[in-house]
């Protein structure tokens, strides 16, 4: 967390604070001075105003008066230097950025606003000081007007996003041309987008206040406890503070200042003091997407993103252990004692974002939902069931936020299930209120008017309806079937099997609206629940000749000791499977009824009971086939715990 020549994280570097036993190298660094930063996490929240809002927060409270009263006799200095060279870039630039460091937003977005220089640099000054404002909106109609007049020799330079993606996707990114890179900045936003319910996207903006913010204070060769000369280290520092905006504290510790000059000058710089500890708080999110995703959007997963530590704790759904997650996500394990790893578990980061962003609520990662796919004549019709819990009650909320007092029973949250198939291409299919706590379940219909098939982004957003709320998130890519009217004659197929809550429904339910209404919103459940499982099958009619099967059977293999004590018959088959064959046409079975299919899909449900079965993960799979032969089938995965 130092901000001189070190390892950071170096193994062979005794620190023996938590904070410094992140297992991921977080010096950043460049290529002008052997000086670099190390930022780090502070706890939770603190008591105080964040810098990423207010300047003078990082100074002691004694100096603040002392301070403000000295930036207000430069103010004035400005003021009659405006008024005696109207256009000078320097000034204004100067005047606006300590209006907002003085929190005079108001007088900041007018002084921006009276800019007489050149055209592009005001643009920047009103986004820069709107933004300040806490008006985004505003801030970002300036930004994209600016970024539109930028000449191509500087516009791939200021658009870029390489500050933002790990160092290996760094160098993917600045191998392609500029008109290259520009096609995935777009992209790179459009998937970093906070929440695509909101109508702008505070992210982009948040960068390109942070770049503005920079501009102004390079223009100096000092500025706050920062030196902006390439010696000291400018490019490294920019790099920080793009990635990671202004910090919530910054210490100037006594106790570093001698070892960083030293530290300096053996690695051939010369010493820039004073050196600080930049400490950001856990609050913050990352938003940027794994670089698989922005390559191709439309294969990519929830886990794409990580918006907070994540939960490294053995309580894995599929039982995989931890330290095969952890080389999943890239972590690596320090090689301290087990007492001091378990503190390390319990307190420290494992995980170290590419960048992060404060948001103006909480937002954490949205379980997985359940997601149903229904061919319609002209369409589909999309069926979203996703948790409606407290967004701060999912498991990565107690890595980015303090604790916090439950919402109240009568609290409600707001779902919205919105499709993007390009960045100027995101639509909200539905939305539904519910109580918290409650499942949500949102409908609608997606048209396809095309013969094939259509790959696109599904984003879930979950909002409390109380102002002290939270949000919470998922987005991944899916592929939405062709319609019925692109099945040929002959051709059957099937949907993907939707996981219901038996206890919601009975076995002869014929209402499509009761079915989808009992829709799981995951796909871990506890065996002493009936399962119900309902499909459409396309291509036949209700009175076709079909034999159907739906079998449920286990797939990760029972341990050694499991299997020893099966075969001496002291414990169950853990491989168990639940089948259910019949034929149809019978009146012992009722099909779900569908309108204006003419025909044309069939829906059908079913009641498991899998009390009997060990927990583990399964494999779900309904098979029809035509009296002619002609088969199809859906398989879906489940989690019994």
């Amino acid at each position: 967390m130092n901000t001189a020549y070190n390892r950071c994280i170096s193994h062979e570097f005794p620190w023996w604070h938590l904070g410094a036993l992140s297992p991921v190298v977080t010096r950043v660094s460049g290529p002008s001075s052997a000086r670099g930063y190390c930022p780090g996490w502070s706890f939770y929240q603190l008591d105080a105003p964040e810098a990423r809002f207010v300047v003078d927060s990082t100074l002691a409270a004694a100096d603040i008066p002392r301070i403000r009263k000295s930036r207000d006799s430069v103010l004035a200095m400005l003021d009659s230097a405006a008024a005696a060279v109207p256009g000078d870039e320097w000034i204004v630039g100067q005047r606006v950025r300590l209006l907002v460091d003085q929190e005079r937003f108001g007088d900041a977005v007018a002084a921006a606003e009276a800019c007489d220089a050149a055209v592009w640099w005001c643009g920047l000054l009103r986004g820069f000081a709107y933004a300040a404002a806490s008006d985004p909106s505003r801030a970002a109609h300036e930004f994209n007007t600016v970024r539109e007049m930028h000449a191509f020799d500087v516009r791939c330079d200021w658009e870029s996003v390489a500050p933002l993606l790990r160092p290996a996707d760094q160098r993917a990114y600045l191998a392609l041309s500029c008109d290259e890179q520009r096609a995935l900045n777009e992209r790179f936003w459009w998937l970093a987008y906070p929440l695509w319910s909101d109508v702008v996207n505070t992210r982009r903006v948040e960068h390109e206040m942070r770049r503005v913010q920079l501009l102004l204070r390079a223009a100096l060769p000092s500025s706050e406890l920062f030196t902006h000369t390439p010696e000291a280290g400018r490019d490294a520092l920019h790099n920080v503070l793009i990635r990671y905006g202004w910090p919530a504290t910054m210490v100037p510790a006594p106790s570093i200042q001698t070892a960083n000059d030293n530290m300096l000058l053996d690695a051939g710089s010369p010493p820039s003091r004073p050196y600080a500890m930049l400490q950001y708080q856990r609050s913050r999110v990352h938003l940027a997407p794994a670089w698989r995703a922005v390559v191709d959007p439309f294969t990519a997963t929830s886990d794409d993103w990580t918006l907070h530590e994540p939960d490294t704790l053995p309580s894995l759904r599929d039982g995989r252990k931890v330290k095969d997650r952890e080389a999943e996500r890239g972590f690596l394990r320090l090689n301290v004692s087990r007492e001091r790893l378990a503190l390390v578990l319990a307190h420290s980061v494992l995980w170290w974002p590419a960048e992060h962003f404060e948001p103006a609520r909480p937002l954490v990662q949205l379980p997985d939902p359940q997601v149903a796919l229904l061919r319609r004549e002209r369409g589909v019709h999309l069926a979203v069931a996703a948790s409606g819990a407290d967004p701060l009650s999912y498991p990565d909320a107690r890595y980015g936020y303090a604790p916090h007092p439950e919402l109240p029973a009568s609290a409600r949250v707001n779902a919205t299930v919105l499709l993007a198939s390009s960045p100027s291409a995101i639509v909200a299919i539905g939305d539904t209120q519910v109580r918290v706590g409650s499942r949500a379940v949102v409908r609608g219909d997606v048209a396809v008017t095309g013969m094939d098939s259509v790959r696109t982004m599904l984003g879930v957003e979950v909002r409390s309806a109380d102002l002290a709320g939270a949000d919470a998130r998922t987005r991944f890519g899916i592929t939405i079937p062709p319609s019925l009217a692109a099945l040929q004659k002959g051709d059957i197929a099937l949907s993907l099997p939707v996981l219901l809550h038996g206890t919601l429904i009975d076995a002869r339910t014929r209402s499509l609206d009761t079915v989808l209404s009992a829709m799981r919103s995951d796909d871990v459940m506890s065996g002493a629940e009936p399962l119900g499982v309902y499909w459409e099958s396309y291509g036949m009619a209700a009175t076709d000749s079909v034999s159907i099967s739906v079998r449920i059977s286990r797939v990760d293999q029972p341990s050694g000791v499991r299997r020893a004590a099966v075969n001496v018959g002291v414990a169950n088959d853990a491989r168990g499977t639940v089948t259910v064959q019949w034929r149809e046409p019978t009146s012992e079975r009722l099909t779900v009824h569908i309108d204006g299919v003419g025909g044309r899909a069939v829906g059908r449900l079913v009641l498991l009971n899998l009390s009997a079965q060990a927990p583990g993960e399964y494999l779900l799979e309904v098979d029809v086939r035509a009296a002619d032969g002609r088969r199809a089938s859906g398989v879906r995965r489940l989690w019994l715990r």
